[in-house]
């Protein structure tokens, strides 16, 4: 695509769909190629224009062939895809925005994500580590670039197919060390010109999960497995097809939303329609999808949703200040996070019935007219009534914290107190720990796992 002026602010896009894998032959996906080609699309038909690389991997249909149908120069390979994101750092300048979409198989090496990606020859598999990848969005950001990275793969080491899940194509394949001895090869600092002080894995992770230059979503929880839902146009990649869904609307009604709003309205699609998998989200939140960074809002929507049985249900609890007889205003998923006079504009209010620990059960106060309930519906706060302030005890894991450092953090969570496992005696219902993973965990007075909250990295 040909670009008029380097003086504008320029978007790119580097698209990689991959459905074709030679080995093992049946971990070969079906809808990585069509999330690719509609991704494309959508950023093709909005405003504004996108120069756009797309490297994308078809199965045969005859399985002798034993390499992709596309040419060669548009296969997903490590040579192809690390040519793509240096030819964007290469030609972009500062001010202007990149988005990366990767859909296909993931796996963990050496306890990192690595990107399963095409040998050059396009009849075998080759890693495209974390670490490489990190080092590629640094010198993005680095130089000015303000980046959009959505991985719709597993971060798992395995595959374990249950009977329940028969039917569903699972987006992780088994760590191969025959494949990892030529990744081991790659020279990442050098192919991004960085710093050697980058290649440190730890610097990496904190680097990765605390960035102000990129936003980053990804389809599920490290140690849970992605997978690929059926849609009448065939196979997808459950977190595109939901995003792109999200994106459509929003583009729809000329609404920009932060990813912190985004990643909230993706939880709830995920946890009433596709509960197998919690998408996350790391990074600035207050990044437009795409696009410059927005004002964070004052009061924040939180999500409902609504169950088998009718049931309306808030994203919130207990644990988040919610108190029986709190009412809330009701607006659609497009709203903007800064509209004025959104108490004219509000669908309905409801009223906290049941608080729980993390979510809560609403009941209709107003208006009476009876609404067809939309998914993506959200609430903000008219009344709080709760008195409570709950205790979070963090655990002899999580070491070298002073009260002064626990007062910091907590503040501003007018509902919730933190402490010590010496500066109280009585047992709280959460307790905050360093699991095996080295990830924080909430769990019980018992020190068992509270159900439904992720953990954290």
């Amino acid at each position: 695509m040909a670009i008029e002026s380097r003086s504008a602010t320029v978007h790119w896009a580097v698209i990689i769909g991959i459905d074709y894998y030679p080995e093992p032959k049946d971990k070969c996906l079906s809808g990585c190629v069509r999330d690719a080609t509609t991704v494309k699309l959508f950023l093709e038909t909005g405003e504004p224009n996108v120069n756009i690389a797309v490297l994308t991997a078809t199965t045969p249909t005859d399985p002798s062939f034993g390499r992709p149908q596309e040419k060669p120069e548009v296969w997903p390979t490590y040579e192809n895809v690390i040519s793509g994101l240096l030819s964007v750092i290469d030609m972009a300048k500062g001010g202007d925005f990149v988005y990366i979409h990767y859909s296909g198989h993931g796996t963990r090496l050496l306890s990192q994500l690595a990107l399963v990606l095409l040998s050059e020859d396009g009849r075998g598999s080759r890693y495209l580590r974390g670490q490489t990848l990190a080092l590629a969005l640094h010198k993005m950001v680095e130089k000015g670039l303000r980046v959009t990275l959505v991985l719709d793969c597993c971060f798992s080491g395995s595959v374990v197919r249950n009977s329940d899940w028969h039917g569903f194509d699972i987006r992780c394949i088994d760590y191969n060390s025959t494949v990892n001895d030529v990744s081991l090869q790659e020279h990442s600092a050098s192919l991004f010109d960085v710093a050697s002080t980058l290649r440190d894995s730890s610097m990496e992770k904190d680097w990765l999960l605390t960035p102000e230059g990129y936003g980053i979503l990804s389809a599920c929880a490290p140690h849970e497995k992605a997978y690929e839902l059926e849609t009448r146009d065939g196979g997808r990649g459950a977190l595109t097809y939901f995003l792109l869904d999200a994106l459509s609307t929003l583009r729809n009604r000329g609404t920009k939303l932060t990813h912190q709003s985004i990643h909230e309205h993706l939880s709830t699609r995920f946890h009433v329609s596709w509960p197998r998998q919690t998408p996350m989200r790391y990074g600035n939140e207050n990044f437009a999808f795409f696009g410059e960074s927005l004002l964070p809002p004052d009061n924040a929507f939180v999500p409902i949703y609504k169950t088998g049985d009718d049931q309306l249900c808030l994203r919130a609890g207990h644990i988040h200040g919610v108190f029986e007889g709190d009412e809330y205003a009701v607006y659609p998923f497009d709203t903007p996070e800064h509209a004025q006079n959104q108490e004219e504009k509000a669908l309905l209010n409801v009223r906290v019935n049941t608080a729980r620990a993390f979510e809560s059960e609403l009941i209709v106060i107003g208006p009476t007219s009876a609404l067809q309930f939309q998914m993506g519906w959200k609430a903000k706060p008219l009344t709080s009534l709760s008195p409570r302030c709950i205790p979070v005890k963090l655990l002899t894991s999580i070491s070298g914290i002073s009260q002064s450092q626990l007062e910091e953090i907590a503040k501003g969570q007018r509902f919730m107190r933190l402490f010590t496992e010496y500066q109280m005696e009585e047992p709280c219902i959460f307790n905050v720990i360093i699991n095996e993973h080295d990830e924080y965990e909430v769990v019980d007075a018992l020190h068992g796992k509270v159900p439904c909250v992720p953990n954290i990295s």
